[in-house]
């Protein structure tokens, strides 16, 4: 049995990571996995394409909301407002593994993106990050763009959620700002939500990590972005940022 995604979350490494490490750490469900009720984590000694000694476990993390806080909240109080300002933020690189490879799930990813978008800094978007091109470590995570597919239009769907986050980023300066509030809108430890504040407006912005869905009565005028919204009801992983009057 495969451990509860809406809960958990891989943390995949590569050999070396830290204190030279020997293993990697997958997202594979050999090294990971529930039985009887418990959660697994299984190194595993195998050998590598040159018949050498080669090593995978598990490494897996969940974060609260309370977590989610003090992390942004930690890494926004240790560097000046300026620095902040001018950070260079990016969720995938040449350097890692890739985002949709590392989540495993479209709507996790969006939600991250959205984090991207409206927190302080320079964002920056790997290329194939706008149609959430998959691949391992490097040399994985330097794939080839599919332009055939791109120009079949298979990945509309997915330019044009990443063209609005940079749209409203482009045109709403809160968004962009060092203004930010987290707050309780729903009593629940895996939905997130901040606001983001300039002279001229407020925007809300809502997280559900979790595996319930809620209600959120949202104008359509007012909404800028969402991500498994419909019908007032902000479902499980999804994503909505809309203007709303200052609390």
């Amino acid at each position: 049995t495969e451990m509860n995604m809406d809960i958990w979350d891989y943390d995949p490494h590569e050999p070396g990571w830290t204190n030279n490490e020997l293993q990697e750490y997958t997202v594979g469900t050999e090294n990971v996995f529930v039985r009887d009720g418990k959660l697994v984590l299984k190194a595993i000694k195998t050998t590598d394409e040159n018949g050498n000694d080669y090593y995978t476990s598990g490494k897996v993390k969940t974060q609260g909301k309370k977590d989610f806080m003090y992390g942004v909240n930690q890494c926004f109080s240790i560097y000046p407002r300026q620095i902040n300002s001018i950070l260079f933020n990016l969720l995938d690189s040449h350097d890692t593994i890739r985002l949709i490879t590392k989540l495993g799930n479209i709507d996790k990813f969006y939600q991250q993106l959205t984090v991207l978008f409206t927190m302080p800094g320079t964002v920056c978007i790997y290329y194939g990050t706008e149609i959430a091109l998959e691949g391992g470590y490097d040399p994985d995570c330097r794939r080839c763009m599919p332009w055939d597919e791109i120009e079949s239009h298979k990945f509309d769907d997915r330019i044009d959620k990443v063209k609005t986050l940079i749209t409203a980023r482009k045109a709403k300066a809160a968004l962009r700002n060092q203004n930010y509030c987290f707050n309780d809108l729903i009593d629940d430890d895996r939905v997130i939500s901040y606001t983001k504040e300039s002279e001229s407006e407020c925007i809300q912005v809502i997280l559900n990590c979790s595996t319930n869905d809620y209600t959120i009565d949202v104008k359509p005028d007012d909404i800028i972005f969402c991500n498994l919204y419909e019908n007032l009801t902000l479902k499980a992983n999804g994503t909505i940022v809309y203007k709303t009057e200052r609390g």
